[in-house]
């Protein structure tokens, strides 16, 4: 499947999410937040816990803010409706952004981002944060898994984090480092000359890539003409 109909798929569930009252709007996104957490990743790496840990920090918050009056010390019905309410709104993009993550490879949102004749540098930059969050997550959990080796007690997260403390600075003082080679890399390869690349991911368009699009564009303009007629009415 192309990634711009991934793409689509997704702006038309967080749509559907946000146009559809309650219930329906909770059915769909906690259906929608299950298929994402089940699904297969083809990225080659699996953000579902991270992803699981910030949709709870999230949803957290908002109870204390909207749910909690810190005056009185009561929970407020109005403020746990006004919570709900952006619960599912939040809880709609993150499920869509972790189905994205998930099923979308490098290299195909590389291809995707040439395709769409973005300026190089923003093209990089892109691509290199994408890239650095997971390996620094990596290299933090060889950190950790050295110090335990030599003996380092790492029990819980304060000690954890008394561990890992003094690295912080060599971990991301050598993911520069890897940045700084692999540019020089790219620019020997001559990134910067326009014109066709040698070697990179050609993306076609196919019958199941138009059927999704029509469909989530048919939805689109349902939930749309259903907003209006019901606004009117």
């Amino acid at each position: 499947m192309h990634p711009a109909t991934r793409f689509i798929i997704a702006i038309c569930f967080v749509f559907a999410a946000l146009k559809t009252g309650v219930p329906l709007n909770f059915v769909i996104v906690l259906l929608g937040l299950l298929y994402a957490f089940s699904v297969k990743s083809r990225s080659g790496f699996n953000p579902s816990s991270i992803f699981a840990r910030m949709l709870v920090f999230a949803l957290v918050v908002l109870f204390l803010i909207h749910g909690v009056d810190f005056h009185t010390h009561a929970i407020s019905q109005k403020g746990l409706r006004t919570a709900g309410n952006a619960g599912v709104r939040f809880a709609s993009v993150f499920a869509a952004t972790l189905w994205l993550v998930k099923r979308t490879t490098k290299e195909e949102l590389y291809a995707l981002m040439l395709s769409l004749k973005l300026p190089m540098v923003a093209t990089l930059l892109i691509f290199r944060a994408i890239w650095f969050l997971p390996h620094v997550s990596k290299r933090v959990r060889d950190v950790l898994l050295a110090h335990q080796l030599r003996g380092v007690k790492s029990s819980n997260v304060f000690r954890r984090s008394l561990a890992l403390a003094p690295a912080l600075y060599a971990i991301f003082a050598s993911m520069l480092l890897e940045i700084c080679d692999s540019s020089v890399t790219l620019l020997s390869k001559g990134i910067w000359i326009h014109g066709p690349k040698s070697s990179f991911l050609v993306l076609r368009w196919s019958y199941k890539d138009w059927m999704a699009v029509g469909a989530a564009g048919l939805m689109i303009v349902m939930l749309l003409f259903k907003g209006c007629y019901f606004a009117r009415s």
